[in-house]
């Protein structure tokens, strides 16, 4: 009996870890580079800024550079505030019709789309996506470091250049 229920319990308990929680609603944040010199500001229902801290210690002020059209969950800045990277909206979670063209990553460059990174282009398969209680899970953006975008797929690594969109693999393909 007491077999029974803890089997019963696991069996519950994968479940619920299998269940896909809905997204929190849209909060303002702010995201800076490593140095803190470039920095985003994201206030849901108004453009995201990017801006440059500018003066010394005692009198720092922030200088607008760019705006990019609205809120964005998933938010990077490179260390010249010159690109900005953007997520899927629904973050590592896809929806189980999607297609190989669904834009998983965005690189803005000084406001503009500037290249659109595909699941398809990140995947070697789409096989490979993970099923979760309602959608597929695909990975997520880890950041920006220096010339390249850093996303974790259910694969492994993949590095995007944000010069050209070019996808380059963990394993060296």
């Amino acid at each position: 009996m007491t077999r029974t229920l803890a089997i019963l319990s696991l069996a519950a308990s994968s479940a619920i870890c299998l269940a896909d929680a809905p997204l929190s609603a849209p909060e303002k944040y702010r995201i800076c580079d490593y140095t803190v010199t470039y920095c985003a500001s994201l206030v849901p229902e108004e453009d995201t800024r990017i801006y440059k801290i500018v003066g010394d210690l005692d009198a720092p002020r922030s200088e607008l550079i760019y705006t990019i059209p609205g809120w964005h969950r998933s938010a990077h800045i490179s260390s010249t505030g010159e690109y900005f990277v953007t997520g899927y909206p629904g973050l590592g979670l896809l929806p189980l019709d999607v297609k190989g063209s669904q834009v998983v990553v965005t690189i803005w460059k000084r406001g503009k789309i500037h290249q659109t990174v595909s699941i398809g282009q990140v995947l070697k398969s789409m096989d490979s996506l993970k099923r979760t209680a309602s959608h597929y899970s695909w990975g997520h953006i880890a950041g920006v470091s220096g010339s390249v975008v850093q996303v974790e797929t259910v694969e492994g690594r993949v590095w995007i250049v944000l010069a050209t969109g070019e996808v380059e693999f963990g394993d060296g393909s």
